[in-house]
């Protein structure tokens, strides 16, 4: 598993690209445009241990014209990660910098060690109405190493017709034999008790399996909540 960090300050529209190679397959995540400052994005995806991951960094200025060509590249670089080196037990988080002349970045990724993936969704199904939330999980092998499921950001959140709630990442790594946390936080909008209108926090295990699914109902004022851990080796 790993989630990559990029802390740096970029005034511009920015495109960034990258991509990850593994297993003989390539987990590549599309570009994502900004037209203000930002110092943090997440990029995440799941890379098997059967081949040493490589992470490849094409991060360029989006120029104002159509054509590639007027595209300023920030950073044009790769790093590899040794996997199959490390022969402890332990799952850990590393942090990896690349220097540009331009920016500096750094990436964060996680080696969790004999794991299952845990896809995540999230559904309404019950009551209606609108409400924000931030939805975050980690594994208990690593301390401290929470994955963005979805953040607002203080907006409504964005359901779809059928009541599936949109995640922005679906897929954690966890370690066999430990815990998925799942932390919602949460808040109704629109209703103008003060006591509708409280944010409530929640930390949800679920024990690793390797198939199966586990289930979890919660309420955010009157809408009802319907959590779907799909669990896979």
């Amino acid at each position: 598993m790993f989630t990559v960090m990029l802390p740096c300050v970029i005034p511009w529209t920015v495109c960034v690209t990258t991509s990850s190679v593994a297993k003989g397959t390539i987990v590549r995540h599309s570009p994502r445009r900004r037209t203000h400052s930002w110092n943090l994005q997440a990029l995440a995806a799941v890379s098997c241990s059967w081949m040493s991951p490589i992470f490849e960094i094409d991060l360029k200025v989006k120029g104002e014209g159509s054509s590639t060509s007027q595209d300023k590249v920030l950073c044009l670089d790769y790093f590899g990660y040794n996997n199959i080196a490390y022969h402890a037990t332990c799952s850990y988080a590393k942090t990896k910098e690349v220097s540009t002349e331009n920016c500096k970045m750094e990436f964060r990724f996680a080696h969790v060690k004999r794991s299952v993936e845990a896809t995540i969704s999230a559904r309404i199904i019950s009551g209606s109405g609108s409400f924000i939330a931030r939805f975050t999980a980690h594994t208990t092998s690593i301390t401290g190493e929470d994955v963005v499921l979805l953040d607002s950001q203080g907006r409504e959140v964005a359901v779809a017709e059928d009541g599936e709630i949109e995640l922005r990442r679906r897929v954690v790594v966890v370690a066999e034999q430990c815990e998925l946390i799942l932390c919602t936080e949460t808040m109704p909008l629109g209703g103008g008790d003060a006591a509708e209108n409280t944010s409530f926090l929640r930390k949800i295990p679920f024990y690793a399996r390797s198939a199966l699914r586990s289930r979890v109902y919660f309420d955010i004022g009157s809408i009802r909540i319907q959590i779907v851990v799909a669990w896979s080796l």
